[in-house]
């Protein structure tokens, strides 16, 4: 008669702390990517509709890609003013934050 042993139980706590290890490592590349689109799409459908209904009246006609367009702009304005007015001593430290 064979007997069959499962395998060690030291095998089994590393595969779960491994799995664990992954999941969560998982989860912090997920979350701030899913909020940073969350974020985008936010402001965007904020900025869109006024703008669109403002190029209507005064061109008398829809204009494809104005939104997208002047949020672009704004995301570089916004970055431009952040790092000369807010100053590159804080830029710094969200990026050693974020790093």
């Amino acid at each position: 008669m064979l007997i069959v042993t499962g395998p060690p139980i030291r095998s089994i706590k590393r595969l779960g702390r491994h799995i664990r290890a992954r999941m969560v490592s998982g989860l912090l590349v997920v979350l701030p990517l899913g909020a940073t689109y969350l974020i985008i799409k936010f402001l965007f459908e904020l900025i869109d509709p006024p703008l669109s209904n403002i190029v209507n009246e005064v061109l008398g006609r829809a204009i494809p890609g104005v939104g997208i367009a002047t949020f672009l702009i704004s995301i570089y304005l916004a970055g431009l003013i952040g790092s000369y007015v807010i100053g590159r001593r804080f830029i710094s430290i969200g990026h050693r934050i974020a790093t």
